[in-house]
């Protein structure tokens, strides 16, 4: 998958052409889609401010040279071409029945040169290739006054289709050779790992504090910090590089993606054993359990890197919003599966606690069970105007798909991952979270509770009161239960 996908990757803002086939004779084909922005800070909301082409936005058709297929030589041929048309004109400027022009067409003063595109406007910019052993003209740049999304199109008005092409189009916008619409995913990354460096700093101090008071979902946490910063300084310095090279950084995309994945499935599965009372109320999960969790797991893994891959290479004009929808739709519903699943662990979690009155442990968890409500809400209302958007024309939201793509998914995580933080910060009486133990009695399973759990056999501490210190006084404590040696004490809290 990773082969195949890389292997189609074009070079960014810089399309190359490499024994590129021509078209079929006669016919024209769409290669991929540009995003271009012409407004900077003096020229912004001005649509048609006009650009010199040293500093402004421009398209250059660069060492474009065709050539035949056996004999690495074509004579006078000037049927093919080609250009980039604005997305939003594209149907307007080109005759889908009728673009390839013949005598007639010149007669009528439709165009100038049979077997050339008729061009309707003055917004397509158009180059002819030439054969290679002809003298070749300077690169032409073509200065773009306009922002939107711009096609690209290959087209063979001749009739010959044993062609290839060789060079480069370069599209450059005021900032680099990053597209319009992912430019302001330089900054909002950069921010974003400094927002984590700064969480992953206080979170090692504050643990380092009360190093002696860690348990295991504290440990996680620090992971998947770890993690997010990671993730987010490997997409900022993909799309630096992109940005000053024009050159996709294979690596660098493969990094980014790979970090992307891993810190999503690792932080889902975190609040779903989280919810399941690991560490807490359970000392482990059952075999079962975590065999499921595995195969979700997996699953999400392949998914969400298909999903990631398609987002990244989104601009290819052959990527359709449909295939572009088949690729989010089951990384949503594996995301809704893992929201019910956390749910309804949740929920039998809150249960247990409140029939075992350990009110401290039942004020955190119904915390944790609101600020999940809140972020699935925040993430069905997206997922919602997502769909939305990307039924529509692309020339009507190509600047608002970062924020939904990027901004909003990480949003939501940092604020979750925060409110966890905030709920499992380390303190002096950490461990009494972990105070849960189960003591066998020899009973038959007859005698289990609703959940699974001997009732004469359960030692808990009483955390009624928010005071967690243990008290000196042998009334403080107080026996929940019965065992062997008959019954086990623990510190009980005013």
């Amino acid at each position: 998958m990773w082969v195949a996908f890389l292997a189609v990757v074009s070079w960014g803002e810089i399309y190359q052409f490499q024994n590129e086939a021509v078209p079929a004779a006669r016919t024209l084909k769409a290669l991929y889609t540009f995003y271009i922005n012409v407004d900077n800070e003096k020229g912004r909301g001005k649509k048609n401010r006009v650009h010199k082409v040293k500093d402004g936005p421009y398209v250059e058709f660069h060492d474009l040279e065709l050539s035949n297929k056996e004999e690495k030589r074509e004579p006078n041929y000037r049927g093919v071409q080609l250009g980039i048309v604005p997305y939003a004109d594209f149907w307007q400027t080109i005759d889908d029945t009728h673009f390839c022009c013949d005598e007639e067409d010149v007669e009528d003063d439709k165009c100038r040169t049979k077997n050339q595109m008729i061009v309707q406007s003055s917004r397509i910019l158009l180059h002819t290739v030439r054969g290679h052993e002809e003298p070749q003209e300077d690169a032409k740049r073509f200065p773009v006054t306009e922002s939107g999304p711009y096609v690209l199109i290959f087209s063979n008005c001749g009739e010959r289709d044993d062609l290839e092409v060789d060079g480069s189009i370069v599209v450059r916008n005021p900032g680099g050779y990053l597209p319009a619409s992912d430019v302001k995913k330089v900054t909002f990354y950069q921010y974003l790992s400094t927002a984590y460096l700064v969480l992953g700093v206080l979170w090692f101090l504050n643990s380092m504090y009360w190093w002696e008071q860690i348990f295991r979902i504290q440990s996680c946490i620090t992971g998947v910090i770890a993690l997010s910063m990671l993730e987010a300084w490997a997409w900022f310095v993909f799309y630096s590089q992109w940005n000053d090279n024009g050159i996709f950084p294979r690596f660098l995309l493969v990094m980014a993606i790979f970090t992307s994945v891993v810190k999503t499935v690792v932080s889902y599965l975190l609040v779903l054993v989280a919810s399941m009372g690991w560490g807490i109320t359970k000392p482990f999960l059952e075999s079962f359990i975590v065999k499921r969790i595995v195969i979700i797991g997996v699953t999400y893994i392949v998914f969400e890197s298909i999903r990631e891959l398609v987002m990244v290479f989104r601009t290819a004009h052959t990527i359709s919003g449909a295939f572009v929808l088949l690729c989010v739709v089951p990384v949503s519903f594996l995301n809704a599966f893992l929201f019910w699943w956390i749910t309804v662990s949740l929920s039998e979690l809150l249960l247990a606690l409140e029939l075992r009155k350990q009110s401290a442990k039942l004020v955190l968890f119904r915390k944790l069970w609101w600020v999940l409500v809140l972020a699935l809400v925040i993430g069905v209302l997206t997922l919602m105007y997502q769909i939305f958007v990307y039924s529509r024309d692309i020339a009507d939201h190509w600047e608002e798909q970062w924020i939904l793509q990027d901004f909003v998914g990480h949003s939501i995580f940092f604020f979750v991952l925060i409110a966890m933080m905030l709920l499992w910060a380390p303190h002096s009486h950490s461990q009494l979270y972990t105070h849960f133990t189960q003591l066998g009695d020899g009973k038959d399973d007859d005698e289990r509770g609703e959940w699974g759990v001997p009732d004469s056999g359960i030692v808990i501490a009483d955390d009624d009161d928010d005071d967690w210190g243990p008290g000196d006084d042998d009334d403080k404590i107080r026996v929940i239960g019965r065992s062997h040696d008959g019954g086990i004490g623990v510190p009980k809290v005013d």
